[in-house]
């Protein structure tokens, strides 16, 4: 299944890098071929490509749910709500404890280390006044990403 976030990623490399996907990859971190992956949308970004998205200056809120604007710079005065203190904390509090109901003594070691990415990754998301929609939606894409490499490794392993 095609995600959307591959078009985004593409219109990133448009905007920014003047389409050229392989000098995005680099400013990223990651080889052309890793990149191609997100940006043919077959992969989801986790918690370490949307930490690098972030430092290109990119809204997330765009990024994964196609909320405008594409960049940071352009949220103050572009109709983006802004969240008052009081809901900013209420929805840090509610429901985000997404890893209460697994039994980490049935997980291996390797799926024990997913989850504790997944937790940092959570709990890096209650310091940003993002809605709660938003949040959920990021964790549910951590999520996939998470099940996608389970996946993988259990295809790789003997």
């Amino acid at each position: 299944m095609k995600h959307q976030t591959g078009e985004r990623f593409k219109k990133i490399a448009d905007e920014m890098f003047d389409g050229n996907v392989s000098e995005m990859a680099r400013m990223m971190g990651m080889t052309p071929q890793s990149f191609n992956k997100y940006a043919q949308g077959e992969t989801l970004p986790g918690g370490v490509i949307l930490k690098r998205v972030i430092s290109l200056g990119i809204n997330l809120n765009w990024l994964l749910a196609g909320i405008p604007p594409m960049m940071i710079s352009d949220m103050k005065g572009s109709g983006v709500q802004e969240l008052k203190e009081s809901e900013r904390i209420e929805a840090q509090d509610e429901g985000m404890d997404y890893f209460s109901h697994i039994n980490e003594s049935q997980l291996s070691e390797t799926e024990r280390d997913l989850l504790a990415e997944a937790r940092q990754f959570s709990n890096s998301l209650k310091k940003f006044p993002l809605p709660l929609q938003v949040k959920r939606l990021m964790l549910e894409l951590m999520i996939e990403h998470i099940s996608q490499e389970i996946e993988r490794l259990r295809n790789t392993d003997p």
